[in-house]
Formats: structure tokens, sequence, C-alpha cells
């Protein structure tokens, strides 16, 4: 088993620790989450877990600078909206 730090649902639950099984595969790597009888919780893909706590704080650093971003544009744009515009014909 190997600590693991998800980034899957940063935006509800935060960033959160558990202990996984690393398995790497033809087509990409995963972490299966099983509790303690074995049986599977959940699995994560590669991008929704990090090995390191610092990996995992930078991804959602990143993550929330794009979310800022792309809402900035949405702003950006409703504040330019006009209600007379939106009206159809």
């Amino acid at each position: 088993m190997t600590k693991i730090f998800i980034t899957r649902y940063w935006p509800t639950k935060g960033i959160y620790a558990v202990d996984a099984e690393i398995e790497t595969g033809s087509c990409s790597d995963f972490a299966l989450h099983r509790n303690a009888h074995g049986h599977l919780l959940n699995f994560y893909h590669k991008k929704e877990y990090w090995l390191t706590e610092e990996e995992a704080v930078a991804y959602v650093e990143q993550q929330i600078a794009k979310t800022i971003q792309s809402l900035q544009k949405k702003l950006d744009k409703l504040k330019k909206t006009k209600a007379k515009d939106l009206i159809k014909q």
C-alpha cells in the first residue's frame, strides 16, 4: 500500500490522503483504494492522485488559476451583455 493524495474532487472535498495500490497498465497508471476487507472502494487515474502532498498542492493551485481565468472570461462576457441584445425576433 502506498499513501496517495487525491485531487479528483478538490473543489468540494479538498485534497485528502488514502492508502492505495498503484497499478501500472499498458494504457495508464491508476490507484486502487480498498477497505480493510479488500473490497474496492474507488479507483483513481493519474492526474486525480499524486504521490506527494507537494505535487497535489501544486496541481490544485494550477487548477484554481485555470478556474479563475475561465470565470473571469465569463464575467467579462456578462459585463458586456445587454438585455436588449438577448431579445429574439
